[in-house]
């Protein structure tokens, strides 16, 4: 609260003016400065204790902020150990995917050859049922040959059968 000293002074010499003494305007000065030392003294108590309790809030926020940051540290440390393990594992699938591929080409490699095998051995069992079909027509024809032999082998003995009876 303000005390205007205008209307301090104003009223001083109005005192003076209806004859009060020197001692009773002093009094009265000393009383209005005694108020207005008691409101400044009551609001810097009140501001003080606003101060007070705000610095108490403010102690409070700061030691749950140096928690969590300690938590953070501690979530950032778990997170870096679980960085560093993804890490090697990716590094070992790496190793691993590599040995795969190598052993793919290996495979590829292998497989093309027994394609080429077996192409070739298609040829061969082609080229034999070829072979095989030739024979299979030279026996037909030597069997052929051998029948018409058997024929004229049949038909000599009969001319030797009639010779030996006309002898």
């Amino acid at each position: 609260m303000k005390i205007d000293i205008c209307f301090v002074v104003s009223k001083i010499s109005e005192v003076k003016k209806e004859g009060i003494g020197k001692i009773m305007v002093a009094l009265i000065v000393c009383v209005v400065l005694v108020v207005a030392l008691i409101f400044s003294n009551v609001w810097l108590f009140r501001e003080n204790e606003a101060l007070i309790i705000e610095r108490d809030g403010l102690r409070t926020e700061v030691d749950t902020l140096e928690i969590e940051m300690a938590s953070l540290i501690i979530e950032r440390d778990s997170l870096k150990d679980d960085l560093d393990r993804l890490v090697a594992e990716r590094d070992e699938a790496r190793a691993e995917v590599e040995i795969l591929v190598g052993f793919n080409r290996t495979l590829t490699a292998g497989v093309e050859a027994l394609i080429e095998e077996r192409d070739s051995l298609k040829l061969e069992v082609s080229m034999g049922k070829h072979e095989i079909f030739l024979r299979d027509m030279e026996i037909d024809s030597l069997k052929g040959q051998i029948s018409s032999l058997n024929i004229q082998i049949g038909e000599l003995n009969d001319q030797i059968e009639e010779i030996r009876r006309q002898d």
